[in-house]
């Protein structure tokens, strides 16, 4: 094999291992139900990866309730509708029990103490802008309404679609004067 057609494989590999990546993250945007969760931002930065927001919800820190949680248990939250058209933590399962017109995320225990159990999702970092990134983080949640859209698998799996502040795409969102 010459020089020339090696090259050609080892690049035409690589492209279709990136066309890969971007057609298994359509798929999910696309195939998989899509929910609103509310949302709290944090700004931390990935050495490798890039600025992002870091994201917190209502079922990221639960009470335990008397429950012997293990460190890397899978988990199930069972999320029910509000009002707002926004999803909300009902319970922690351990079992993937789903009614057709429920949404299990599927997370695991990350730690367990004080009568409280961390979880994580793998619907944490929201990646932006290196400009971007610390003007939401230092927005105010009780001053702006910030949401994610989710992709959700029926096994529990998720994957994160936009974040919206006051239903703007943060992105594009331009942070009002302070009063």
């Amino acid at each position: 094999m010459s020089r020339r057609t090696l090259v050609a494989l080892i690049i035409a590999g690589q492209l279709l291992f990136m066309a890969g990546l971007i057609a298994r993250q359509e798929y999910k945007w696309r195939a998989w139900r899509t929910i609103q969760l509310r949302v709290v931002p944090l700004d931390p930065v990935a050495l490798f990866r890039g600025r992002y927001v870091h994201l917190t919800y209502d079922f990221s820190v639960l009470s335990a309730r008397g429950e012997d949680w293990k460190r890397g248990e899978t988990v199930y939250v069972r999320l029910k509708p509000q009002g707002d058209g926004t999803w909300k933590a009902a319970e922690v399962s351990r079992t993937l029990d789903q009614q057709p017109e429920e949404v299990l995320l599927r997370g695991m225990v990350v730690h367990a103490y004080g009568g409280r159990v961390f979880l994580r999702t793998g619907i944490e970092s929201y990646f932006m802008s290196e400009r971007k990134a610390p003007e939401i983080e230092r927005l105010s949640p009780q001053k702006y309404d910030m949401r994610v859209d989710v992709a959700v698998s029926n096994d529990g799996r998720a994957a994160l679609k936009q974040l919206y502040i006051d239903g703007i795409p943060a992105e594009d969102f331009q942070p009002r004067p302070r009063e």
